[in-house]
């Protein structure tokens, strides 16, 4: 019996001592997780919301050429880029306009990509609402970076040199409203690249380019309403120009416009009414015919407009 006893004594010791280590050993590893997780900059900023605390919410000013974005090594071995970095940009344009995108004044909208001085390298247009308007930036693409004229250019690349995707200097342009909605395309009878910006319940405005990489003045589009969402590209066969769809709020109610660039901005290839505001659109192919489509939300309904042909034809919409 006391053998029984010292038996069963011995066990429960043993139990409640690898009970009493692994204890040790998950509180061990809270602490050590707790410590990693303070230093989050995500964590950090969600204590500051919660304790309002606005030194830990106020974002680090980044220095150029410093990593901000870790991706490098992340998609071997079909994907692979390089960590993004910070980059000095020289605004050149309206003091006032240059000096808010240095500080950080004007917030950024909108963004879109062209070839908007035919050189064969993609330019960026960025969209920023400040002081009740907005401002647009046109920063060239590197032509090291995407089609070099210079031989010396590949011997340089083989030998690691990695050219920047853009050049360090960008236009500035005044905006009368903020560039809410930003797309790029051939929307005038030329073979130039233009910009379409509108704010979110304000007018639309074209902005032409000359070939040379400069934009001209906002014209402000006709609408029967104001713009509550913007898509371009080809709708209907190809023909080389770019399409728009406009969701519009007009008098008689919330509807889709779509525009054929051959025919102008100023009168609507078809006019689609919708039971709710648009609230995004996108242009592509989604039946099995060879004409491109457009799709807009609108409220809990998604509205699809068929392309076809260039022959006359009903707008079928489901």
């Amino acid at each position: 019996m006391s053998q029984r006893l010292q038996a069963n004594s011995r066990l429960l010791f043993r139990l409640l001592s690898s009970h009493r280590v692994l204890c040790i050993t998950v509180f061990a590893i809270l602490v050590l997780a707790g410590v990693g997780i303070s230093k989050s900059s995500a964590v950090k900023s969600t204590l500051a919301v919660i304790t309002g605390n606005s030194e830990l919410a106020a974002p680090r000013k980044t220095v150029p050429g410093s990593v901000t974005v870790h991706a490098a090594g992340r998609g071997k071995p079909f994907l692979n880029f390089q960590d993004g970095r910070s980059m000095q940009v020289n605004y050149k344009g309206d003091s006032a306009l240059t000096t808010a995108l240095q500080n950080g004044a004007a917030q950024a909208r909108s963004l879109a990509s062209a070839d908007f001085d035919r050189n064969g390298t993609p330019d960026v247009v960025s969209g920023y609402a400040f002081n009740g308007g907005g401002v647009i930036s046109l920063q060239r693409g590197n032509p090291e970076a995407f089609a070099p004229t210079d031989d010396s250019i590949f011997a340089r690349i083989q030998q690691g040199y990695n050219p920047d995707s853009l050049l360090p200097g960008a236009d500035v342009y005044a905006l009368p409203v903020s560039p809410d909605f930003l797309v790029t395309g051939n929307f005038t009878h030329d073979s130039e690249k233009d910009v379409l910006f509108a704010a979110k319940g304000g007018a639309l405005y074209l902005m032409p380019g000359d070939g040379s990489g400069r934009l001209g003045d906002p014209q402000q589009i006709d609408l029967p309403g104001p713009v509550t969402a913007l898509a371009a590209g080809e709708f209907r066969a190809a023909d080389g120009f770019t399409d728009v769809a406009v969701g519009v709020t007009g008098p008689s109610g919330e509807s889709l416009l779509i525009f054929d660039a051959v025919e102008g901005l100023s009168n609507a290839l078809a006019q689609v009414p919708l039971s709710a505001p648009a609230s995004a659109i996108e242009i592509g192919g989604l039946d099995d015919d060879p004409f491109m489509d457009v799709a807009v939300a609108a409220g809990s309904e998604v509205v699809l407009v068929h392309g076809w042909s260039r022959k006359p034809h009903v707008v079928a919409a489901s």
